[in-house]
């Protein structure tokens, strides 16, 4: 059992990872060199892991007495509300961070190692 969830991890983060990516990629194509795509690239990674996970949760386990104790609590209707009022305000604490740190990193990278973005191979 240990081994399906730890090899459920390493798929889920290579999902995630890739997707994210992709959104990079395709912000880095709509606005080269600027710091916009650099800002949403940082910024989409937090949202999606979160997201991303937090749907897995819901899928698997809102019908289970735990989770409709704490949807009880909460006072919520259906999944989606339920994370939101969850991890919400962590949620956008994470993305303004993320957005600020991520951004500085990845475009003081792109200034030091500009063939490897060229490339493709940092992204």
């Amino acid at each position: 059992m240990i081994f399906r969830a730890v090899s459920f991890t390493r798929v889920y983060y290579l999902q995630c990872y890739s997707f994210i990516n992709f959104l990079f990629r395709l912000f880095r194509a709509a606005d080269p060199g600027k710091t916009v795509c650099y800002l949403l690239g940082a910024v989409s990674a937090p949202l999606l892991n979160t997201f991303f996970f937090m749907g897995y949760i819901c899928l698997v386990f809102y019908q289970t007495d735990y989770i409709q104790n704490l949807v009880t609590k909460l006072g919520v209707g259906n999944p989606l509300s339920f994370v939101i009022a969850l991890v919400g305000f962590q949620g956008l604490c994470e993305a303004v961070v993320c957005g600020i740190v991520g951004t500085v990193v990845a475009k003081t990278l792109a200034h030091v190692m500009p063939a490897a973005f060229r490339r493709g191979a940092v992204a």
